[in-house]
């Protein structure tokens, strides 16, 4: 059934603006806690150690988890019992899971009489609120860009797609953002609870405007996918979980057990018929695998800056305070103050034009060929890498050499995610629209859960390697620096070594952009209109 003619007379901006509020909200939750976790960790007084951290990474990581996979399942759970109802699920999990957060000590009580420790009795309390509020935010983001194709004929798509991207990717910037400064003026439990009214205006606007859309199937639900995939997307976040606690020797089962489980999860699907999660046929067509190849990579590729920013930095005031101020408090403090409003300023060159640009893909894909501006954002966010390896010369170099840098990587990727929705839908019929979302958003998410444990890990491996290299016993470092000289030379070489590495990882940042070109020229569907 087309829905689109259903739907003529509605209101449909004015719906897409009120389903935008969710869908920016939850993705702000998606990095916020990042940010305020050792607030929380130091108000619940929680005994953290370096044999607990792992543990205490649940809090984020039990977020992530609920929100990939309320992205891969809600979206085609909409296929099936329609956009109302898993609207309505949506508010409902949402809702619950914030309350659970901010009412903490109620569930971690009930958990402590029944003989658990404290510790961990609030831990699971946390984790369970955490994860139930993703289940409903990770849910509307799919179901919001399903909506949209509902709403809108193919030809009108472009720019209502690109302004929820834009709205989602906005969001989760801006929580790992403004968090930390958030925090410092309201309760971490209140910050919890303001987005619970905005969902209920918004969602029950949506609810009584939006009609019924009769499904074409019966309402049945894959399960056992579910249940597959619910079980590969706990054990990725395991193994990404050690990586991010230092556990490296715990990463390496897991994840072979994940992609044990994913390849279980496909032989599944490719059984399961018309009630699968993932259909087996959209995979196999070229549009939709190269697109979401592209997208993984340009996902990746994203996190490379993102994490590039903070640690530049930091060193910078590192290296300008001196060794020293790693021992006085005073210039310690300073030094915090001067990153965090620094490193603001600086994502922001940018994650600014990163959301400019998203939305501006929309509009660009309505008036050229999707696959010219997805090629072009490629190219764009290549030769941004490339500068920034050029110029990343000095820990030194000036802000106002690299934020013209970091807005064309900005720039180059915001380009590349609009087309890439707007091509998967266009693969798909009409009551696969759900689903396509879902696997177009969920494979971002993995993609950059996993730069955003590993880029770090990995970063800080190659420094100290460098660092080791140069002070080798049977180097002549140790015969040409004095004794009294060690910190602060040592400081230098740390220093130098970090400098080459962010220039290494820009080149990660352009091999992935060139990979990612390789795959969209390709794959030749990819550039299917949407």
């Amino acid at each position: 059934m087309n829905y689109i003619v259903t739907t003529q007379h509605i209101e449909r901006r004015a719906i897409l603006a009120a389903v935008a509020v969710p869908v920016f909200l939850g993705s702000v939750d998606v990095t916020i806690v990042s940010a305020v976790l050792p607030r929380i960790l130091t108000d619940i007084q929680l005994s953290v150690t370096l044999d607990s951290l792992s543990s205490v990474f649940w809090i984020v990581t039990g977020y992530l988890l609920g929100y990939a996979l309320s992205l891969f399942t809600m979206g085609r759970a909409s296929d099936r019992i329609g956009r109302r109802a898993a609207l309505a699920l949506c508010l409902a999990l949402y809702v619950s899971g914030a309350l659970l957060v901010s009412f903490y000590t109620v569930p971690s009580e009930i958990l402590i009489s029944l003989g658990m420790g404290r510790d961990l009795a609030i831990l699971l309390a946390l984790v369970l609120g955490r994860t139930v509020q993703a289940l409903g935010a990770g849910a509307i983001t799919a179901i919001a860009l399903a909506l949209v194709s509902d709403l809108y004929p193919q030809g009108e798509r472009a720019r209502p797609l690109g302004l929820v991207a834009a709205v989602d990717t906005v969001g989760w910037l801006l929580g790992a953002a403004v968090g930390g400064v958030v925090v410092q003026y309201i309760s971490w439990r209140l910050l919890f609870l303001l987005n619970v009214p905005l969902w209920l205006i918004a969602l029950l606007y949506v609810l009584r405007r939006l009609p019924d859309m009769p499904q074409k199937r019966a309402a049945r639900f894959d399960w056992g996918g579910a249940l597959l995939l619910a079980i590969v997307l706990t054990l990725f976040n395991v193994s990404m979980n050690n990586l991010n606690a230092g556990e490296l020797g715990a990463v390496g089962w897991p994840l072979a057990l994940a992609l044990v489980g994913l390849v279980i999860f496909l032989l599944y699907e490719r059984r399961a018929g018309d009630v699968a999660l993932l259909d087996w046929r959209m995979l196999r067509g070229r549009a939709v695998l190269g697109a979401n190849v592209v997208n993984a990579l340009a996902g990746y590729a994203l996190f490379v800056a993102i994490v590039i920013m903070p640690l530049l930095v930091n060193l910078r005031n590192l290296e300008a305070l001196g060794f020293f101020s790693s021992v006085v408090e005073a210039i310690q403090e300073e030094a915090v103050l001067r990153s965090a409003i620094e490193t603001g300023v600086m994502l922001a060159t940018f994650t600014v034009p990163l959301a400019v640009a998203v939305a501006l893909g929309g509009m660009l894909s309505a008036r050229f060929r999707s696959q010219r501006v997805l090629l072009s954002g490629l190219v764009l966010a290549g030769v941004g890498f490339v500068a920034f390896a050029l110029v990343m010369t000095d820990v030194q170099t000036s802000y106002a050499v690299l934020a013209p840098v970091m807005a064309l990587m900005g720039l180059g990727l915001g380009l590349v995610f609009t087309p890439v929705v707007l091509q998967t839908l266009a693969a798909v019929p009409e009551d696969g629209r759900g689903m396509a979302s879902s696997l177009v958003l969920g494979v971002r998410m993995v993609a950059m859960s996993a730069a955003a444990n590993s880029l770090s890990v990995l970063g800080t491996g190659r420094i100290n390697q460098i660092v080791a290299q140069i002070e080798a016993p049977n180097s002549r470092f140790f015969s040409t620096v004095a004794a009294a000289d060690y910190p602060m030379v040592y400081t230098n070489t740390f220093v130098m070594a970090s400098v080459q590495v962010f220039s290494e990882m820009a080149l990660i940042g352009l091999g992935l952009c060139g990979v990612a070109l390789i795959v969209a020229l390709l794959a030749n569907g990819v550039g299917g209109e949407a």
